[in-house]
């Protein structure tokens, strides 16, 4: 190759343009921006084969030029055949002097493209391209961004024009004819404009693989062996318009495994076989396309679903419709508005199908019955082509930013236009639906109306909205339908920043679900349900809901919520910091506040609750509630010393009473019904649970790694699995002297140990005779002996690799025993001071029968302490006794004069007057291993009152 000169020299066809500082190529009247923001002016090369056309030419090879040029140039080819391969690897411009008659570039190699485009901002206009004949070869080949191939004329290569991971590039006015391959072939590639252009006489006139966002306009792809436009394998939401797609031998457009694509307005006549069709490839827009005189049929759906079919012309074919497999929209999603015959409607439209003849009574250009397309149908058939139907109203769904409609949410979502920030606005009407926001958007109803912009879910098995992006907000619509096993109105799945507001959720199994998503804002929303799962940091508020559900979640803030329902999870691992949420008492569970407490200590839950939650609390009170038809009633979580008296649950869906990671705490005296679990342990230890009826429950009490738990004096009855269930290494739980009653088992042991009797021999009394013996408890289904009749069964009862060694052979309070140890004892206390002597009065209820002679009173170390006067009595009983002085061996005791009983479960006065230093409990009310004693009044020895004072004392025989 020859360079001819330096000089650069300006000739009478090309200009230099400066236009608002962006420097113009001007070649027979085509001005090219210039490609570089650099390249101002820029310098223009000349290249002329043989100097005929051009003397003062610098180059006689293309090729040499671009060595020569500099980011910014241009170079103007002159007439003649070039015989090159060219790459262009630089951002310049190449154009001819006088068009693609009379410059032609032709392959030197036929295996490397004739134009190898590798840099950005490359122009090429005006050539002949031709000879990349062998496979893969391509007259121009992009594999850059910004590049404009415009009035070129690309024949007998394999590919005319080829983009490989090409973006945002323009190919406009470019005759792709007679290649043995492909016109125009876009591989991995977006956002390219492929206008204007005659791709005919190919294989396949267009061709898409993976490939997104592509604008294919206004091109001639005809009389093409194979496909006029094909989009192929996951080439998704591109727009395919008023393209003329005609005589090919095969289909007019074909779309091939992919989705969310609009094809409108394109001719799709006369080719051999369909006018469109459509093979695994879902979530499509056909709109207002001509399917006219195919050889087979108008439009043909193989295994595609949810396309949206309608204002298409389908006629003068074989067959207008072969549906196989495939289930899709035949008519608009949302009422339209349209003038027909010259009057204003509004309603759904269809389709023109020539072969359907029904009728339209009210002249309204819609016929009255359905069109039948397979198992699908078109329920609003069109009486004439669309042409008829004078302006339908625009597309409902709308990009505010970029100022583009659209007839899905979903297309305006996958539209690559479509940015971060953006804004999509959706127009009054039903939407069937399933979206996924994948983008940092805001969608919102252009009503801010619920009641007239309703997403109902195409799929009901699938969220409605499948949000998986951050900075997402979704507000004014009604989301319902997603019904089916685990779906969800809304869904966020590791996301975070997103608002979700104003919404009514409606018919959805969950309604709106953070899965891993934190820092969101959930607001306003109605119906439904909201549910909080390994979610953080998230604020919702002033949802009137059906309920919130919050699990393995934390430092969620909570306000201002109205629910039907509400309830925390916690899982095997669970730690402490992951029950720490913000929930105060203006949250409302059917009108009763929710009391979620964290870090209290001495208090008790007032008795108005609709819900009790305990979490890192010690030494509180629930007692006296009654919590019915929630997730659950009270949950206890890493809570101690805490106890639950006199309460009443029921129809609670998981547990009545759950304790978590809790030790040391007392369930007395409650009630639960038809739940799940009646009460439910999980990881906690050394608890106490008495005098419970457990009932018509699934289970009336469950353990689950939990040991060392005391369970005596319960009524398990009638529940559908069994009364007690022992899992996951329960061990060590102590369980007698309790009923179980109608059960369907009546316990369920799986890997786990426990001690089914009384550790120690008590006295008792049964059937008038006085025995002494251990307790187990009573199984309704045991069928032993008892040949001694001391109400003890003969045999052991088996119980999975246990056994019940006593099992009594009545229900336990047919058992009146005589404790012979300790009594009622309170303890001694720990901290006793301030101690001063007075009058103690109060109540004493036992869950166990004892025979009581003597009160001992424990003193302050060093002291006299002691009792003066004791009274005890009620309605069936009144025993008094007086101290008789510090007589040796017996300082701390007073005796009554006759031995008595104190019966389990009945509540009796007492009366203690004490002198010198007593030991004393400084609270209202303290339980015992053997039951409560409560503080009404203490009257000092000063006449000062108090409350809260126990005296420290022990009744025995």
């Amino acid at each position: 190759m020859m360079q001819l000169k330096k000089a650069l020299v300006p000739i009478v066809v090309v200009a230099i343009l400066v236009v608002a500082g962006v420097p113009l190529l001007t070649v027979n009247g085509f001005a090219y921006a210039g490609t570089s923001a650099e390249a101002v002016p820029c310098n223009i090369w000349h290249v002329d084969d043989d100097l005929i056309d051009y003397p003062a030419a610098n180059f006689s090879v293309i090729s040499d030029a671009v060595v020569a040029a500099s980011n910014g140039d241009a170079i103007v080819v002159h007439n003649g055949t070039y015989e090159e391969n060219v790459l262009v690897n630089k951002s310049i411009t190449i154009v001819s002097a006088n068009g693609t008659e009379n410059t032609s570039v032709q392959a030197a190699n036929p295996d490397k493209h004739v134009f190898e485009v590798i840099a950005n901002h490359v122009n090429i206009s005006g050539f002949t391209v031709k000879g990349a004949a062998n496979f893969a070869r391509a007259g121009i080949y992009v594999s850059r961004e910004h590049c404009n191939i415009s009035n070129n004329n690309c024949t007998n290569n394999d590919r005319g024009l080829y983009l490989s991971c090409a973006r945002n590039n323009t190919i406009a006015k470019n005759n792709c004819v007679q290649n043995s391959g492909y016109g125009i072939y876009i591989k991995w590639g977006g956002n390219n404009s492929i206008l204007s252009n005659n791709c005919t006489k190919n294989e396949y006139g267009i061709y898409t693989e993976e490939s997104k966002g592509n604008f294919i306009t206004s091109n001639v792809c005809a009389v093409n062996a194979e496909d006029g436009i094909s989009l192929a394998y996951l080439s998704n939401g591109n727009r395919v318009s008023d393209n003329i797609c005609s005589l090919n031998n095969r289909y007019g457009i074909y779309p091939f495994r992919s989705g969310y694509n609009i094809i409108t307005g394109n001719n799709c006549s006369s080719n051999t076989v369909y006018g469109i069709c459509l093979s695994n490839s879902d979530y499509n827009t056909i709109l207002n396309n001509n399917c006219i005189s195919n050889d087979y049929c108008g439009i043909c759906p193989h295994k595609s679903n949810n396309n949206v079919i309608y204002l298409n012309n389908f006629r003068d074919n074989p067959e207008n419709v072969d549906s196989l497999e495939s289930t899709n929209i035949w008519n608009s999603t949302v009422k339209m508005g349209y003038i027909y015959n010259g009057t204003l409607y509004e309603n759904y439209i269809g389709n023109y199908w020539q072969d359907y003849t029904g009728t339209d009574a009210d002249e309204d250009g819609l016929r009255d019955k359905p069109y039948c397309i397979d198992t699908d149908y078109d329920f609003y058939p069109l009486v004439n082509p669309f042409e008829g139907y004078n302006a339908p109203a625009a597309l409902p769904v709308h990009n505010q930013n970029i100022s583009r409609n659209y007839t899905t949410i979903q297309v305006a979502i996958d539209d690559p236009d479509t940015k971060d920030g953006d804004t999509i606005t959706v127009d009054p009407g039903l939407y069937n639906v399933t979206v996924n926001v994948t983008k940092s958007l805001t969608i919102r109803s252009t009503t801010g109306n619920t009641t007239d912009t309703i997403v109902q879910a195409a799929n009901y098995n699938c969220p409605v909205f499948n949000v998986t992006a951050d900075y997402v907000n979704i507000s004014g619509f009604t989301v319902k339908g997603a019904n089916k096993h685990q779906a969800m109105g809304i869904q966020l799945r590791n996301a975070s920043y997103c608002t979700i507001s104003g919404n009514n959720v409606l018919n959805t199994t969950f309604g709106i679900s953070l899965n891993s998503s934190c820092y969101n804002r959930i607001a306003h929303n109605s119906n439904g349900s909201i549910d909080l799962l390994r979610s953080c940091n998230n604020t919702v508020t002033d949802n009137n809901v059906s309920s919130i559900r919050i699990s393995c979640s934390y430092n969620n803030t909570l306000r201002n919520n109205e629910m039907h329902r509400f309830g925390v999870g916690i899982k095997d691992n669970t730690n402490i910091a992951e029950c720490i949420n913000f929930v105060d008492t203006s949250n409302k569970l059917k009108g009763k506040p929710v009391y979620y407490w964290i870090d209290e200590k001495d208090k008790e839950v007032p008795g108005d609750t609709g819900y009790v939650a305990l979490v890192n609390c010690t030494n509180v009170t629930v007692k006296d509630v009654a919590l019915v038809g929630n997730v659950h009633g009270i949950v206890l979580a890493y809570t101690k010393d805490s106890e639950i008296e006199n309460v009443t649950t029921s129809k609670n869906t998981d547990f009545g009473i759950g304790l978590f990671y809790s030790s040391n705490n007392t369930i007395f005296n409650c009630n639960t019904t038809s739940e799940c679990n009646g009460i439910y342990l999980r990881n906690s230890n050394y608890n106490t649970i008495t005098n419970i009826t457990a009932s018509n429950n699934d289970f009336g009490i469950s353990f689950c790694y939990s040991a060392n738990n005391t369970v005596i004096n319960n009524t398990f009855n009638s529940n559908n699995w069994s009364g007690v269930d022992l899992r996951s290494l329960s061990n060590d739980n102590t369980i007698y002297h309790n009923d179980f009653i109608n059960n369907t088992d009546s316990v369920y042991s799986e890997n786990s140990v426990n001690i089914w009797n009384s550790s120690e021999a008590v006295t008792y009394i049964y059937n008038g005779s006085i025995y002494t013996g251990y307790f187990g408890n009573y199984w309704d289904e045991y069928n032993g002996t008892d040949t001694n009749m001391d109400g003890i069964g003969d045999t052991p009862y088996s119980i999975d690799s246990d056994k019940d060694l006593y099992p009594l052979m009545m229900s336990f309070d047919k058992y009146c025993y005589i404790p012979t140890g300790k009594g009622f004892d309170t303890g001694p206390c720990v901290y006793p001071y301030p101690s001063i002597s007075g009058t103690h009065n109060g109540t004493i209820t036992l869950n166990q029968t004892i025979t009581v002679q003597k009160l001992f009173t424990y003193p302050c170390t060093g002291t006299g302490g002691h009792t003066e006067y004791a009274r005890i009595w009620n309605s069936a009983l009144d025993v008094n006794a007086t101290w008789e002085g510090y007589e040796e061996g017996d300082r701390h005791h007073v005796s009554f004069n006759d031995p008595f009983m104190l019966v389990a479960n009945e509540t009796y006065n007492y009366t203690i007057r004490t002198g010198s230093y007593p030991r004393v409990h400084h609270r209202d009310a303290l339980q015992t291993a053997d039951g409560w004693i409560n503080s009404t009044e203490f009257v000092d020895i000063n006449g000062q009152i108090y409350q809260g004072r126990i005296p420290a004392i022990r009744l025995f025989f």
